[in-house]
């Protein structure tokens, strides 16, 4: 809402120099062009998005900007891959992994229930996350963290147990 009154004109300036898609959420503002911009465009347009900024008396920070050209690497934004489909990082779909492989085996060594249960419903949405980018993968940690949730499940009411 901070931004309602400048961010039309903004974007019409950007767009009046190439800068075709403008996209924000929250405090991540997402800028892109189709053609390639020179060095001293980029750089106009980093100025003039910082100078529509602190009229509103907020600022870009240094050190968390970042400028990204189509085709070197894989473009980021709000933490998913964005140059073809949308898909999560390999280093968050490991992370992801090592989540519930850790948890699954917590719930094999019996660690404790109450940690457990408190811990569920993070790694069951952290791998219907992975699911919702990346089909087969997602399936493969539901399942585990549903074979998991059912052992504690069975722990709990003390099924199995002698």
């Amino acid at each position: 809402m901070a931004l309602w009154d400048i961010e039309p004109p903004l974007v019409a300036k950007l767009a009046s120099i190439g800068v075709t898609h403008y996209s924000r959420h929250v405090d991540d503002i997402t800028l892109s062009s189709p053609d390639h911009l020179s060095a001293s465009r980029v750089d106009w347009v980093v100025r003039t998005v910082a100078t529509a900024l602190a009229s509103k008396g907020l600022l870009v920070h240094p050190g968390k900007h970042e400028v990204m050209h189509a085709g070197r690497r894989a473009i980021e934004v709000l933490k998913l891959v964005g140059n073809t489909k949308p898909s999560l990082p390999s280093k968050e779909r490991s992370r992801v992994r090592a989540l519930v492989h850790t948890f699954c085996r917590r719930v094999e060594a019996g660690d404790s229930v109450e940690d457990l249960e408190r811990l569920l419903p993070r790694v069951r949405g952290q791998a219907y996350k992975v699911k919702r980018f990346h089909q087969h993968i997602g399936e493969q940690l539901v399942l585990q963290v549903d074979q998991a949730a059912k052992l504690l499940r069975n722990r709990v009411s003390g099924v199995g147990s002698r």
